[in-house]
């Protein structure tokens, strides 16, 4: 049995603190429609109201794997970059640690 990852979405930025909100809402439909493309139905994505990383650059995401919390800052200027960054985390991080489901 496969197991799952989690990946938390920061959607707080009340205050537009980390990072604007609408380039969030953004990267968070970005980060939605990523994992459904690709088929990882074992990978859960979760928005956030805050994680509490206020301090970094945001979008700020955790990982979750085996019970381990990994925080990532992304320190995005813009939406796109946003985009491209969650993409490659997803790639590297957890894509690499979560091969697809079998059909």
């Amino acid at each position: 049995m496969t197991q799952k990852k989690f990946v938390l979405f920061c959607g707080g930025c009340v205050k537009d603190k980390c990072f604007r909100k609408e380039q969030g809402e953004e990267a968070w439909k970005h980060l939605k429609g990523y994992r459904r493309k690709e088929g990882y139905e074992n990978i859960q994505v979760y928005k956030m109201a805050c994680l509490d990383m206020c301090h970094l650059a945001g979008p700020n995401v955790v990982i979750i794997d085996n019970g381990v919390d990994t925080p990532y800052s992304l320190g995005a200027r813009n939406a796109q970059e946003a985009k491209d960054l969650l993409d490659n985390l997803m790639d590297e991080h957890v894509i690499d640690m979560a091969p697809p489901v079998p059909k």
